[in-house]
């Protein structure tokens, strides 16, 4: 009788992991952390959830960017405030929220800069966190710096956001400083005063890069 397999699987051997499973399955008493495999039964309203989907068809992948709807539920368990104070007063804690957070925001980004410009938009203006560390310039024409003084950015995140004095140095702390934001920067724009001067000084910009007035 001809073997149905391909001469090439036949030669592959098993994998380290299965032998390892293989093995763990005759022990007794062995605790499987594997993935999905928890130490219960799935909850019956998740299961309701899952046969609900099964009905409706929805038995495909998902984008690996996830579920909008479901990362908007998720979002409304986050405790911002100690996730602030957490990542804010442990640079590695940062750091490792940061790289967690900001590539996928990168890449968000750029996405949309590309359908923009499919559309030929005429200007594309990006507000990210960290516009130096992680090289925007790479991917935008031109970088701007709105600034303001110290006091006055503390004092509007004192009133807008509820923040102690502490909170607001801490962050001033993990930021870069202003000289390194002025170094890197194509244009600058004071936004210590009221709203009205810094529309201004946008609107001049925009003027000498012979933009019409956006705002």
């Amino acid at each position: 009788m001809r073997d149905p397999l391909n001469k090439t699987i036949t030669t592959i051997q098993p994998s380290g992991i299965r032998k390892f499973f293989d093995v763990v399955h005759e022990m007794k008493d062995a605790i499987s952390l594997g993935v999905g495999e928890p130490d219960f039964d799935t909850p019956w309203h998740i299961r309701d959830e899952g046969i609900y989907s099964l009905e409706k068809g929805k038995t495909h992948y998902t984008s690996n960017a996830g579920l909008k709807e479901l990362k908007v539920e998720i979002d409304h368990y986050l405790d911002r405030e100690l996730i602030a104070k957490i990542v804010f007063e442990n640079k590695e804690m940062l750091a490792k929220m940061n790289g967690i957070v900001h590539p996928a925001v990168k890449e968000y980004i750029k996405k949309a800069i590309k359908r923009e410009e499919e559309n030929e938009t005429n200007i594309f203006i990006v507000e990210a966190a960290l516009l130096i560390e992680d090289k925007y310039d790479e991917i935008c024409d031109e970088l701007w710096y709105i600034y303001a003084d110290e006091e006055t950015r503390m004092e509007r995140l004192k009133q807008n956001r509820g923040y102690s004095e502490e909170k607001c140095r801490s962050i001033f702390r993990n930021q870069l400083s202003e000289d390194e934001f002025s170094n890197h920067c194509d244009f600058e724009i004071d936004n210590s005063d009221d709203f009205e001067k810094t529309k201004e000084q946008i609107q001049q910009k925009m003027q000498r890069m012979q933009i019409d007035e956006v705002m």
